[in-house]
């Protein structure tokens, strides 16, 4: 299946959160978690994971998950990744958000999704509200499993 891509400020991305670019000289670790916690003010801390990952040339996507509660956010601090979304667990409802250097997607709570998939090598943040791990994770298998390659 190709990949479904959508920017981040397309229409068709606005159920499932936002794309926003930082301001030129901001320190984007501290600057995201500011729009984080101004965005989603329930939220008094965070977990932050660290992500490197290689180009990639595909990717199976067999399961998707949801955080019901949380918002998560994928802070890009080099490359390019496009992260997998969809309101329902269906192959052919899932889109993909590109998002390059210096900018964060925004997952909101109730949205499927899944990792990254890194169009060009890739840092990036992964912040979530403590405890969504434990508490307000559910993985479940794809109705119908996609392959994500860059054609």
């Amino acid at each position: 299946m190709k990949l479904r891509m959508v920017s981040g400020i397309s229409p068709e991305f606005a159920p499932f959160g936002k794309v926003i670019s930082a301001p030129r000289g901001v320190d984007l670790p501290n600057w995201a978690r500011e729009v984080f916690r101004s965005t989603y003010p329930e939220v008094s801390e965070l977990e932050v994971k660290t992500l490197e990952l290689g180009q990639m040339s595909s990717k199976d996507y067999t399961r998707l998950e949801i955080h019901y509660k949380s918002p998560q956010a994928f802070v890009i601090t080099k490359g390019k990744i496009a992260v997998p979304v969809a309101a329902e667990r269906h192959g052919s409802k899932v889109i993909f958000v590109e998002g390059e250097a210096n900018s964060v997607i925004f997952v909101n709570p109730g949205i499927w999704h899944g990792g990254p998939f890194a169009l060009a090598d890739a840092s990036l943040l992964v912040l979530l509200a403590k405890g969504t791990g434990e508490s307000d994770t559910i993985k479940q298998p794809l109705e119908e499993p996609i392959v994500a390659e860059v054609c």
